[in-house]
């Protein structure tokens, strides 16, 4: 069985070096894992594949036992590291609060302890395919009330 901390350390090492930053790391299985990276610029495939390549050759033989999927968390992800709210600044994001209220808007402030958010007027009728307005409405959340961040596509 592999030691799940080492990866995880060696995976660490080289996402610093290319200024990159582990979002969620899991095991699924004994001998299967996933690691989603990102970082202040979009990860590209071949940032995935050069992070592969070097776990390949730090784990040696071990590397032939196991599955490692190295992936940029994607659109449809919800934030996971501080780092993502960083960013992400004045770009639009859904918040689901804890409480089960929802807010969509543009990242205005990241703090250690709540984001800023300009709001979005809320769409009316049932055309949900329409351009969101910025209304007048600046809120302030914490980030313990936050149950989950993604990121908004508008197009």
């Amino acid at each position: 069985m592999i030691n799940t901390s080492y990866i995880q350390k060696l995976l660490d090492e080289e996402l610093t070096r290319q200024d990159l930053f582990l979002v969620e790391f899991q095991e699924n299985g004994e001998d299967r894992f996933t690691a989603y990276i990102d970082g202040m610029e979009n990860v590209t495939l071949k940032q995935c594949s050069e992070i592969t390549r070097k776990l390949r050759e730090a784990l040696g033989e071990t590397y032939d036992d196991i599955e490692i999927t190295i992936s940029s968390p994607g659109l449809d992800r919800p934030f996971k590291h501080p780092k993502q709210y960083q960013k992400n600044l004045n770009k639009s994001i859904e918040v689901i609060l804890k409480d089960g209220g929802k807010i969509t808007g543009k990242l205005k402030e990241v703090g250690d302890e709540q984001i800023v958010i300009h709001e979005y007027k809320p769409l009316k009728g049932k055309n949900k395919s329409q351009k969101p307005e910025l209304s007048d409405k600046i809120t302030t959340i914490p980030l313990n009330q936050i149950k989950q961040t993604t990121k908004m596509i508008i197009f």
